[in-house]
């Protein structure tokens, strides 16, 4: 968190002011980290529960040093970055219901629908529903439409990689 703070202070110092926004991690939850903890049971691991957890407490650690050093609103805030996921049910999701809508200017995700109909154009019809379970979470709490929502990495696969097709990058 003080290393944010004093980059960001030494930024503007030496003359450099085109850093707009700070993106807190990447991918920083995974579906092959969501196993359920044998040692506290009903408690999981990445998604939802003590990672997720851990990293709302980091978030919050960070912004708050930020704002003690007066360059919280120097920049944009961007997160969670749920990483390669078929569908929004998770980080994104969890940290919305937890209460935490107010955390991030920038909401983000990266996803990667596919399908093994490779004789159809079907690119609309596997992105469509995950596109919307991601956006369904931020329409719930009422942000979606009043603060941004960036899909930064996204990939649709039609059939396999290595194809010669247009939605494969």
């Amino acid at each position: 968190a003080y290393f944010q703070a004093e980059t960001l202070k030494q930024a503007k110092a030496r003359g450099i002011h085109n850093i707009t926004h700070l993106l807190y991690f990447t991918e920083p939850s995974y579906t092959n980290n969501t196993v359920v903890n044998p040692n506290k049971l009903g408690q999981k691991h990445g998604e939802e529960g003590l990672e997720a957890d851990e990293y709302i407490f980091i978030v919050q650690t960070i912004q708050q040093k930020l704002k003690d050093e007066g360059v919280y609103n120097m920049v944009q805030h961007i997160g969670p970055n749920q990483g390669s996921k078929t569908h929004g049910d998770g980080l994104l999701r969890y940290m919305l219901e937890k209460g935490c809508k107010d955390m991030f200017d920038v909401w983000d995700c990266h996803f990667y629908p596919s399908s093994s109909d490779i004789t159809n154009n079907v690119f609309y019809d596997i992105t469509d529903p995950v596109f919307e379970s991601y956006v369904q979470p931020l329409k719930d709490v009422g942000i979606f439409g009043k603060v941004e929502f960036w899909v930064d990495e996204f990939y649709s696969n039609q059939g396999g990689l290595g194809g010669d097709q247009a939605w494969l990058g």
